[in-house]
């Protein structure tokens, strides 16, 4: 192999411009210096009570959706608008779309509605400690639903159109306005402080999809490409998409319901332990969606548009081996420093020390678990590039089996690390299968 390939890739007119990627990162750093602020906030205000049981398991729905918007959907939406584009019909595509993704959204919104008092706190697992609450919580929550499939599109359209730095703007923006709208809202509602995390929440969904509704409209009218009555989206190039977007949405289900199912064990493990793991997920995926995420989403526009087949296997493997090196150096960090940062980030107000115990135990399995997810999803993204999503899809579906089969048992002798232990175990022999067909039928070939 040349390594000729990395001036080319890093240059100022390369895929990967320092300037794009500086950006991505800047913008990356205070969003989620926004998001530990709320974290913070929320722990010395509420600690581990049945407030943040209620609140972080009910979450769960519509993170459900916002992982798909930004995982799954864009996954395959990234490739899918950049060949609409060069086939000179992105707005009819887009406009079809927006109509299925919306007719969802309000239907979700509908069954959570109905479902809150009866259905969501036995799906979340939290009937039992924090039943009543979870269900107001969940009345509260269903509103963000619609709102995140609009973030969710315009954060791939920008992605698409390689304006990385608008794409992470968007997101920063939910985050950031669901801190000070948290903020704002526990400082004028002191008797019912607890409701103020599930309308901070919503808060910031609206204010995220009406700048990114306003953004998106701008790049549209800017778009040189034919209005839809002169081009409109072709049967077989929609057949394709949908047939990508089908093993991506499979995929996607089989993570929410992993991640659905840790929290439902976790609750019935005892409370406190619900918003234990909510804790410990957060400073472990930290990195994840920091730094590994709008890095995957840029070696995947660069893959999409501008590698030929004959380089994208030997560009690939080189990629892949620098984040390999990258995430281990960020989990060993995060084991080796784990209990000063849980007490750094968490231990006041209403946090306390043995607080900071159970979280900072769970770090070590989850720290093992964000190395596998980081690298699971960028071999997902080179083989959706490819359009063969179904065969990383048939490996990780197999990997949720196994971790969910071993999770009764790790959870009952090991609690919730066993729980976590389980996912690195089912989802690592995803991994293993990936890189290895990968290697034999993809680098070995164009060595």
């Amino acid at each position: 192999m040349r390594f000729s390939v990395l001036p080319r890739i890093w240059r100022r007119e390369g895929p990967f411009p320092p300037r794009t990627v500086l950006m991505v990162f800047a913008i990356n750093a205070g969003s989620k210096v926004g998001g530990f602020i709320r974290e913070v906030y929320i722990s010395s205000l509420y600690g581990v009570s049945n407030v943040t049981d209620a609140f972080f398991a009910v979450q769960q729905i519509p993170l459900f959706v916002s992982n798909y918007m930004f995982g799954a959907f864009n996954l395959v939406f990234i490739p899918g608008y950049a060949s609409a584009k060069q086939e000179k019909m992105s707005w009819s595509f887009l406009k079809t779309l927006l109509k299925i993704l919306v007719s969802v959204g309000l239907a979700l919104t509908a069954l959570m509605f109905v479902g809150a008092h009866e259905w969501v706190p036995r799906i979340v697992g939290v009937a039992g400690q924090a039943g009543g609450l979870a269900g107001d919580f969940a009345m509260i929550l269903c509103l963000s639903i619609v709102p995140i499939i609009l973030v969710g599109l315009g954060y791939g359209m920008f992605h698409a159109e390689r304006q990385h730095a608008k794409a992470m703007l968007m997101d920063a923006l939910f985050w950031f306005a669901m801190l000070v709208g948290l903020v704002g809202l526990a400082l004028v509602s002191e008797a019912n402080v607890a409701y103020a995390l599930p309308w901070s929440f919503v808060i910031g969904a609206f204010v995220a999809a009406g700048c990114t509704t306003y953004l998106a409209r701008r790049l549209i009218r800017s778009d040189p490409t034919p209005p839809p009555q002169k081009r409109r989206v072709e049967g077989p190039f929609l057949k394709g998409f949908f047939k990508q977007l089908s093993a991506s949405s499979a995929e996607n289900v089989g993570f929410n319901l992993n991640q659905l199912l840790n929290v439902f064990f976790a609750g019935i493990t005892g409370s406190g332990s619900v918003a234990v793991y909510a804790y410990a997920t957060r400073l472990a995926m930290l990195p994840l969606s920091g730094i590994v995420n709008p890095l995957a989403q840029m070696i995947q526009a660069w893959l999409s548009s501008d590698e030929t087949p004959e380089s994208r296997g030997k560009h690939f493997a080189l990629v892949a081996l620098a984040m390999l090196l990258m995430v281990m150096l960020i989990a060993l960090l995060l084991i080796a420093f784990r209990e000063p940062l849980v007490r750094f980030v968490y231990q006041r107000g209403e946090f306390s020390a043995s607080d900071t115990l159970r979280v900072s135990w769970l770090l070590v399995p989850y720290a093992c678990y964000f190395a596998v997810i980081s690298l699971n999803q960028l071999f997902g993204r080179y083989f959706f590039v490819l359009s063969r999503g179904g065969l990383y899809t048939t490996s990780l579906l197999a990997g949720y089996l196994v971790s969910n089969l071993l999770k009764p048992f790790l959870a009952t002798s090991m609690g919730v690390s066993g729980i976590i232990w389980a996912c690195v175990i089912g989802e690592g022999l995803a991994l293993l299968s990936l890189v290895a067909r990968f290697v034999w039928e993809e680098a070995l070939p164009s060595w």
